[in-house]
């Protein structure tokens, strides 16, 4: 990508590591590692004179390198970035120009203000710029969005519908800013262009939540329903503004437009609505772990969510049961983005919930109580004790875990805790690491700041934002629950159970003081409750059983790995049906289908809530022909039959039907089976009568 490379070679490699950029195991590296090679060269490719297909492909390649945070970015500022970019949009791109038609300045024009948002949504915030190209930025931001304040009509080109959300978006990541300077600049700017101008906000706003009827019912939305968010966005940061919102009923409708969004059968995210971000791949994406967006899926619901934020406090809106308002619903959806979900987390710290509910936390929660497995006391007096589990602590909260903490033993290890800590406080800490969040409604003002230096003392670093009524940093990620932790060093002390696979195969074991040859894991029995009700059982019930450090499992290690996966995450691995799984030998798909079949009949011997609907949706796509051979289904069938997993069979016969001829005259039928021939045969003649168009 250098400038000592030819044009040609540059615009390539810029294409290539774009393409890169996408997969997540990559960016930190790319990110991370030469990361001032990569930056001096693609700005030398912004900043070039004449080029402009190389100036295109460089804005289009810089737009995703700042998409996350990292060190590049600082580096960015040191190449100028600001400068560059202020001479692209102000001097050197005009529609005069030959270098590139219209619609490609256009584009140009959309990135670079996509950098920028970037840029200043993840400056620190002590940073001044050394250049005037930011001030420069910023004002044009500013007099772009006063023009779309002066439109009295509401018929735009597309084009134009397109740079507004551009410009809007970088203008409100400005006034949103962690950094002091740009936020402080942009408010002072865009506030002294807007103050002669508010009877043409009024009528604005007016205007726009009249068109926003149709998005908060359901509607799918429209680019000019997005660009009208993003404008609101910026005017909901002003007090003067926030009131005339409130007066509109805005705060109503941005809940109706969430609502809408939520129950919504079509999500609509920023590439749907912005050309210039289809252009950025060309090409079948066949691979996973491809990097999401922090916006999220549907991008109307987080500039909603993001609005609604500015005007909680202005508002006289209050939530009387927190789980069953909408932003919970969102914070429990794992399918929604985490930009929806820090929001929604945000606001609901505004009425005195914190943290990020969710399923397995529930389930976590509920083990609190569990008193027969607590193997620690903390001891606040003489009268009053809390009994924990060491466990959940080190996946959770290792700073409360005792140091220097020996094995487990049936000895309850004992830790007086100091006068200062107040046991309200600390029950509320407790309740957030069992259950990933915590409601602090009950607490006077005394109580509430102790659990602020608590949760400080602790390093629960998102809760104590969260307390602090922090605005959501820009591409963090809220702190979802899983109890992998446990499995580290801090949780070592805690291990007490073995669950051993059926198998004959050695293995040894990473822990010097285990010396169980066979196939197995370690594990915690507090987390295994969880999540298993027969274990749950067994483990409270007092019986000789119960007080065993080896549970034999009947099923392959393979599917013990899953299994214990599932234990510590709370959902079952999957794997998808992409070019890794294509990459497999036969024998492995067979393994690992095999081990979802194990896991679908475990289920239903131990009462692994869900387990066996999650085993069968990750083996749907799987068992479809075309992502697996002939000969690896016809093993799974017959491997599922003796087991009697029958609606694993069932999914297998679903794909060999509409081939049975060719698998009769092939004589792969008779592999199968009596029984299961004659079912297949039986789907086939269904087909058949319903003149199925799959039949070959």
């Amino acid at each position: 990508m250098g400038k000592s490379s030819a044009v040609g070679v540059r615009i390539e490699s810029l294409i290539l590591f774009r393409h890169l950029m996408r997969f997540g195991e990559l960016i930190s590296t790319v990110r991370n590692t030469n990361y001032e090679t990569i930056v001096e060269a693609m700005t030398d490719a912004m900043a070039i004179s004449n080029g402009g297909p190389l100036i295109l492909e460089a804005c289009r390649t810089m737009s995703v390198l700042t998409r996350g945070a990292g060190p590049h970015h600082l580096q960015l500022w040191v190449c100028n970035i600001d400068r560059i970019s202020a001479d692209i949009i102000l001097r050197r791109f005009t529609y005069n120009q030959n270098l590139l038609g219209n619609k490609e300045i256009l584009e140009v024009h959309q990135h670079v203000w996509d950098i920028l948002s970037f840029l200043v949504a993840y400056l620190p915030q002590q940073f001044r710029p050394k250049s005037t190209g930011l001030d420069d930025l910023i004002s044009s931001a500013c007099s772009w969005a006063l023009t779309v304040v002066g439109r009295r009509s509401r018929s735009m080109s597309s084009d134009i519908l397109y740079l507004d959300e551009a410009v809007c978006r970088a203008l409100l990541l400005m006034l949103l800013s962690p950094c002091n300077y740009v936020s402080q600049t942009s408010r002072s700017i865009l506030s002294a262009q807007f103050e002669p101008y508010y009877d043409s906000i009024s009528q604005l706003v007016e205007r726009v939540f009249a068109s926003l009827h149709s998005t908060s019912t359901g509607a799918v939305p429209t680019s000019q329903a997005i660009s009208d968010l993003t404008i609101l966005g910026c005017l909901a940061t002003f007090p003067q503004y926030q009131t005339l919102i409130l007066k509109w009923k805005g705060l109503n409708i941005f809940l109706d437009v969430i609502k809408g969004r939520l129950d919504g059968d079509i999500l609509v995210d920023r590439e749907k609505v912005m050309p210039h971000l289809r252009k950025l791949y060309t090409g079948k994406t066949c691979c996973s772990e491809l990097v999401n967006d922090w916006e999220g899926a549907d991008l109307s619901l987080f500039y909603a969510l993001i609005c609604l934020s500015q005007l909680i406090d202005a508002s006289n809106y209050s939530i009387q049961d927190s789980t069953n308002s909408p932003f919970w619903r969102i914070l429990r959806d794992d399918h929604i983005g985490e930009g929806p979900k820090s929001y929604c987390a945000y606001i609901l710290s505004l009425f005195g919930v914190y943290g990020f509910p969710s399923n397995f936390g529930t389930k976590i929660g509920e083990l609190s109580d569990m008193k027969v497995l607590a193997d620690i006391r903390f001891l606040l007096s003489a009268e009053y004790t809390l009994d924990v589990h060491g466990a959940i602590l080190a996946a959770r909260c290792p700073k409360l875990v005792p140091p220097n903490i020996e094995a487990v033993s049936d000895k309850m290890t004992i830790v007086k805790m100091s006068e200062r800590v107040d046991k309200e406080a600390l029950g509320k800490i407790l309740g957030y690491v069992y259950t990933g969040f915590t409601e602090l409604n009950d607490l006077d003002e005394g109580c509430f700041k102790k659990v602020k230096v608590l949760a400080n003392n602790c390093s629960l670093e998102s809760l104590s934002q969260m307390l602090n009524k922090e605005w959501p940093k820009w591409g963090s990620c809220g702190p979802h629950f899983n109890l992998t932790g446990a499995l580290g060093l801090d949780g070592h002390p805690f291990l007490d159970v073995i669950l051993e696979a059926k198998s004959s195969k050695q293995m040894s074991c990473k822990y010097s003081s285990c010396h169980l040859s066979t196939p197995h894991v370690h594990a915690h029995k507090i987390i295994l409750c969880a999540n298993c009700e027969y274990l749950r059982g067994l483990f409270s019930s007092g019986m000789h059983d119960s007080f065993s450090n080896l549970i034999k499992v009947p099923i392959d290690y393979e599917a013990l790995i899953k299994l214990n996966k599932y234990f510590y995450h709370g959902k079952m691995p999957q794997v998808n049906p992409d070019c890794y799984w294509k990459s497999l030998t036969r024998e492995e798909q067979i393994s690992e289908l095999i081990a979802y079949t194990e896991l679908s009949s475990l289920a239903e011997y131990w009462f692994l809530e869900g387990v066996a609907e999650d085993c069968l949706s990750s083996m749907l796509p799987l068992l479809s022909y075309g992502n697996t051979d002939i000969e690896v289904i016809i093993e799974v069938v017959h491997f599922a039959y003796n087991l009697g997993q029958y609606r694993v069979v069932e999914m297998c016969v679903k794909n060999l039907a509409p081939m049975y001829p060719k698998l009769r005259y092939s004589g792969y039928i008779a592999e199968t089976g009596d029984d299961v021939a004659e079912i297949l045969r039986i789907e086939h003649v269904r087909l058949l009568e319903n003149h199925s168009p799959n039949l070959q």
